[in-house]
Order: structure tokens, then C-alpha cells, then sequence
């Protein structure tokens, strides 16, 4: 009876496949019953994995095709592809990655004879990408999105685009107080601002602060925007308003309207 593979790396599968396959939004996914009946360590974990993994189908469709003989099936692509992004991209174990991997392949009726496969391909991928990944081409947009965008914005600046979807958002929190402090406890950049800037969100629950309220997520554009209005303290309604880019709220008693 084969091992069944990690939580968070099943669920990133059906992330992946609900994307790809059915074209749905993960976003929506991410507020699905059965995602949501994941502990919190594992929903964060499977979101990650999710989200590099389509980040990067290019870079990893490139490092898979000299060990393919032709086209797997979307299924096994998709396992192919996470094993790949979670070895080269972030950093995962390699023998526990693969061995999940396989473990998935197994585990599924559509994929159960190629297991074998997964288990070849994906050792001499990793074998042949070790230390080459950052060196690969940035995936580029679409080519209907890419062409007006070179238009509009040129070459260089549609290839700083794609770097930054590549590298992906940042994790930044507003300080309830002490921000210096904070950000020396969460390790991250104190922005001029007063926006913490985190280089690796990881799981949000589990930062220090999280239960105690001595932070909360807002990009630093939202926060600054409140700044700009010369408000001490922050009601949940006034820091909705910020986030929706001050939207109009009025129409809710007792409402603030917030204007960038």
C-alpha cells in the first residue's frame, strides 16, 4: 500500500489542477470547504507551493522537456512540476519531494501508471537543475497581455514586470505600536513609512504578534494612504476604506469616507 503524500502537497495538487485544468481562480479555491478543513500550517503551506509552482510553470516546463519523450498527461504534469518548483525554487528535501510525488502519482487512478516515470523524470531534473534554476529565463506574460504592454511601457519595462510578478508581493504589516521593535522581532525592513516589510511571509498566523493584535496586513500603499488623512487610530471601517482604495463607504451607518 503506497504512503499517501503530505497534506499540503495534496492540496496543492488540486490547487494546481483546479487552475489549470478547470481555469478557476485560486483565490476562490483558497475559500473552499475542503481547503479550509486543512490546519492552518498546511492550508498556508499548499497556498505557497500552489502559487510558486504557477509562478514558475514556464521555468519548470523548460528544466522537464529534455527528460520527456512526449507530452505527459496534465495530471502528471502537474506533479511534475511542484516536485520540481518545491526542490529548485524552495528549497524542499529532494528525497522526501519525490517521494511524495510518486506517493501522488500512486495515490490516483489516472495517474497510478506513470508513478515510475515520475519517480525517473523527476530525479534527473533535479540532478540536472541543481544550482542552474536562478539562471533560467524570467517566464514571460502571455502573448496577447505582452504585446500591448511592450507597447504601452516597452521592452524593459514589461520585463520589470514580469521579475516582479516572478518574485511575487511582499508580506507588509502596520505596527499597532513600536514599529522599530517589531520589526527587529519579525526580522524585517522598516520602511520610511513605518511599514514592516517581510522577505518571506511564510505562514501569518504563526508570526510573533499574531495572537497578541500588535500587527495587522496592509500593504504599505494602503498605509500610507492613511497616513495621508492625519489619523491617530483606526476603526476596522476606516481601515476597510484604506484597502479598498477609500471606496465609497458612506452608505454604511456611522461610516467615515477615506479619500487617497
Amino acid at each position: 500500500m503506497s504512503q499517501s503524500p503530505h497534506p499540503a502537497r495534496k492540496a496543492a495538487l488540486q490547487l494546481m489542477n483546479a487552475v489549470t485544468e478547470e481555469g478557476r481562480l485560486l483565490s476562490e479555491l483558497t475559500q473552499s470547504d475542503w481547503f479550509l478543513k486543512l490546519a492552518p500550517a498546511d492550508r498556508a503551506r499548499a497556498n505557497r507551493l500552489a502559487t510558486e509552482t504557477l509562478r514558475n510553470l514556464d521555468r519548470a516546463d523548460r528544466v522537464l522537456k529534455p527528460f520527456l519523450r512526449k507530452d505527459p498527461p496534465e495530471a502528471v504534469r502537474a506533479i511534475l512540476r511542484l516536485g520540481v518548483v518545491e526542490v529548485a525554487a524552495l528549497d524542499g528535501a529532494p528525497h522526501g519531494v519525490v517521494g511524495d510525488m510518486v506517493a501522488a502519482a500512486a495515490g490516483n487512478k489516472r495517474t497510478l501508471a506513470l508513478k515510475g516515470m515520475v519517480n525517473a523524470v523527476l530525479r534527473r531534473t533535479l540532478e540536472a537543475t541543481e544550482g542552474n534554476w536562478s539562471k533560467k529565463p524570467v517566464p514571460q506574460l502571455p502573448k496577447w497581455l505582452r504585446a500591448p504592454l511592450i507597447a504601452a511601457y516597452g521592452n524593459g519595462g514589461v520585463q520589470a514586470l514580469e521579475s516582479a510578478h516572478l518574485r511575487g508581493a511582499p508580506l507588509d504589516l502596520t505596527a499597532k505600536s513600536d514599529p522599530e521593535g517589531l520589526a527587529k522581532r519579525l526580522d524585517g525592513l522598516l520602511l520610511e513609512t513605518g511599514t514592516i516589510r517581510l522577505r518571506q511571509g511564510g505562514q501569518v498566523s504563526a508570526l510573533p504578534g499574531f495572537e497578541e493584535g500588535d500587527w495587522w496586513v496592509q500593504d504599505a500603499a494602503a498605509a500610507l494612504r492613511f497616513k495621508c488623512c492625519g489619523l491617530k487610530k483606526a476603526s476596522a471601517l476606516q481601515i476597510f476604506a484604506t484597502r479598498r482604495a477609500a471606496r465609497p463607504c458612506s452608505l454604511l451607518p456611522g461610516a467615515r469616507m477615506l479619500r487617497p
